[in-house]
C-alpha cells in the first residue's frame, strides 16, 4: 500500500526530533533558509534502505548547492554517520504517523520546500516508496525552483 496523505503545498506538520548526540531538529528553524528532504525508513540497518542512504551521502554536494538538508528519520539513530546525513530519533513513530498516516514505522520520502511546504511525497510499507537518489534530487529541484519564482 503506498500513501500520499498530505496535500501538496500545504504547510508540513512541525516535527522536533533528536539526533543520537541530543541535537534537536525542527521543521520551523529550516523556514526561508532550506529545502528539507525527510526519508523516513523503519531502522537504520534497514538492508533495502542502504543503497539509497549512501546514494544520497555521495551526492550530498549537490543537495547543498540546492539548499537543502536531508534528514533521515528512524527509531533509533545509527551510532555512525553518513556525509550529508543527519539522522534523526522518531522513537514513538509520532511525527512517521502525522506525516504517512500509517500506524506502523515504514518507508517514506517528503519533499519540503523553503516555507516548509509540501512538495513531492511517497510513503507505504514497501521499500520502493523511498524512490531512488536521483527522484529524491530532481523532486528537491523543482520544489527550490518553484520557490524561486
Amino acid at each position: 500500500m503506498e500513501a500520499t496523505p498530505l496535500k501538496p503545498g500545504a504547510l508540513a506538520p512541525q516535527f522536533t526530533l533528536r539526533t543520537q548526540d541530543g541535537t534537536e531538529y525542527s521543521r520551523s528553524q529550516f523556514r526561508n533558509k532550506s529545502g528539507l528532504a525527510l526519508i523516513f525508513i523503519p531502522k537504520a540497518s534497514d538492508r533495502a534502505a542502504i543503497p539509497l542512504l549512501e546514494a544520497l551521502s555521495a551526492a550530498a554536494d549537490e543537495f547543498t548547492k540546492l539548499k537543502t538538508r536531508i534528514f533521515i528519520v528512524v527509531a533509533q539513530p545509527p551510532g555512525v554517520e553518513m556525509r550529508g546525513l543527519t539522522f534523526l530519533a522518531d522513537s514513538d513513530g509520532t511525527i512517521w504517523s502525522a506525516y504517512s498516516g500509517l500506524e506502523q514505522p515504514a518507508y517514506g520520502v517528503f519533499i519540503l520546500d523553503l516555507y516548509g511546504g509540501v512538495d513531492s511525497q511517497s510513503a507505504g510499507n514497501d521499500p520502493s516508496a523511498l524512490r531512488d537518489a536521483d527522484t529524491i534530487r530532481e523532486w528537491m529541484q523543482a520544489a527550490m525552483y518553484k520557490c524561486s519564482i
